[in-house]
């Protein structure tokens, strides 16, 4: 677990670990200097690209419908489902038709609510 370890001197590794809003880190004073996993997540956020300023001028994709094919979704993920008209698992059906990390990913770059270039699409 996490949060019993002291990662005060593993910078390198923490900077390298995959994480998202559901990890548990260990107490501040357990955590290298300067590092802060929600700062980064919100940081993540951003498309970049002077995307968000374009939002600003009310270029974010309304009235534009965009049809992702892809890998599975995970349908109610709170970044997209509320973007969702349609959605059809097409092809061949296996145990491998569950939710991976591309089809998400996609969608939420296209028309995720925080982190979206297109987010009222």
């Amino acid at each position: 677990m996490l949060t019993k370890l002291d990662l005060r001197e593993s910078r390198d590794q923490v900077l390298r670990l995959p994480f998202d809003s559901l990890t548990r880190w260990p107490a501040k004073d357990q955590m290298p200097g300067g590092y802060d996993p929600n700062a980064l997540l919100e940081e993540g956020k951003n498309p970049g690209l002077g995307v968000r300023a374009l939002h600003t001028e009310g270029i974010d994709g309304r009235g534009v419908g965009i049809a992702i094919v892809d890998q599975p979704l995970l349908e109610k993920h709170t970044e997209y489902a509320a973007r969702l008209v349609r959605y059809e698992k097409l092809g061949v059906v296996s145990k491998l038709d569950s939710p991976r990390m591309h089809g998400p990913a996609v969608a939420s770059i296209a028309v995720g609510k925080d982190c979206g270039v297109a987010p009222e699409a």
